[in-house]
Parts: structure tokens; sequence; C-alpha cells
């Protein structure tokens, strides 16, 4: 297996699970808002997009039409719903293999970024207590949001790597597409059926599966 001298990170799914927040966030904002119920289709959907692409995925959905200043207030709405919500995250909220595998690859020194659509991305590093680990955290704010390539491509940049020496750490699809267009392997966290048709090193439950010594499955581990 090709070895790697930068890894970058999602942080929702990966590292936290900060999902259930996001869509606890978007649920308020649905009912207090617009009036309506979030779309129980839309739970998955939403999992690893930027802010303003899964405003417009939910209005579509619910057939809402509005101003753009009017999506920026809703945004904010949602964001302020949410900002409540990750104060209460500490680090028991860590997944698992999570710290294990930051304090591997500081260990044997790895570059390591942090690629987050979440703008809300470094208030809950300092909350998990990690942030020493990282040697760049993107902005997403100035970038498109996955699947475009913009914030993996800028880690690398940040930390002078070239695309194919970057290993990505993903649990959405959108996430998966942004890292393929960037030119970078990726592996995913999560179920492999919802990934089969994207390009990935491998597949697992959670970072505890995986050697990164050997960059492969651990014995036994076969999704």
């Amino acid at each position: 297996m090709k070895k790697f001298s930068t890894v970058i990170f999602d942080l929702d799914g990966v590292i936290v699970d900060t999902h259930p927040l996001h869509i606890k966030a978007w649920k308020n904002m649905c009912s207090s808002a617009l009036k309506k119920d979030l779309p129980k289709s839309l739970e998955f959907k939403l999992r690893g997009r930027g802010r303003k692409e899964s405003l417009n995925l939910i209005l579509e959905q619910v057939s809402y039409n509005i101003t753009e200043k009017e999506k920026e207030n809703l945004a904010e709405l949602k964001n302020s719903y949410y900002k409540k919500l990750i104060k209460s995250i500490d680090t028991n909220d860590l997944l698992e293999g999570a710290l294990d595998t930051l304090i591997y690859l500081k260990e044997n020194n790895y570059k390591i970024a942090l690629g987050s659509s979440s703008a809300n991305a470094k208030f809950i590093v300092k909350q998990l207590k990690i942030n020493d680990y990282f040697d760049y955290i993107v902005n997403p704010v100035p970038h498109r949001s996955k699947p475009a390539p913009d914030i993996f491509i800028k880690a690398a940049e940040e930390l002078k790597e070239l695309p194919e020496n970057c290993l990505v750490i993903e649990d959405s699809l959108p996430g998966v597409q942004a890292a393929n267009k960037a030119g970078m392997s990726v592996l995913v966290i999560g179920d492999w059926r919802k990934f089969k048709n994207n390009k990935v090193i491998g597949v697992v439950n959670t970072l505890a599966e995986w050697d990164f010594t050997k960059m492969t499955y651990l014995s036994g581990v076969t999704s």
C-alpha cells in the first residue's frame, strides 16, 4: 500500500459525530422559521455538506422560495441553534480510534490537517482538546463546499504537499467526491455500500479498524 506524508481529516463522523446536532439545529430552524418539519429523507443527504448547500436542499424539498437575504438569515438562525448545542461537546465525544490515530500520526511525523466544511470546526477542536495535533485547519468560509475539492487543495497547499501524497479521511459522499477531484486517496468511515462506486483505499466502521503502520485493514476487518 502506498505511503503518505500528509493526512487530512474531515471532522464530523470521523473525529466526532456532530451530525445529530446539525440535524437538531436544522429541525429547530425549520419549525421556528418555516413552520415545516425537516424531511426525514434529507437527514443523510445533509451529512458533509456546507450550510448554504444544506439550506438550499431543504428549501427545494419543502418548496419554499425566498430571497438570498432571507436565506442568509435562515442559515444564521440555524447556526445560532448549532452553536448552543456544540457547547456541550467534550473529550468524551471523540469517536473510537480518533485520538489514538492522531497520536500515532503526530509521533511518526505526518503532517496533519483538518479539512471540514464546518465554520465552527476550530471551536469544536478546542472543545475536544485536540487542536495541538493539527498543523493546519482550513477555514471553509472562502471556499466552495464539498464535493468541490477546494478545502482539500487548500490544506495541501498550506502544508506544501502534492495531492498524491495526501490521504483524506472522510465519512460523507460529498467529501469522498471532493478528495477524488483533488487527486487524493481516501479512507472512508461508514457503510461500504454507500461508497462502492467511488475510488477509496478502504472503508471501515471506525479508525480503530485501520492499521496506519501498513495502511491496510487490521486482522479480521474486511469492510
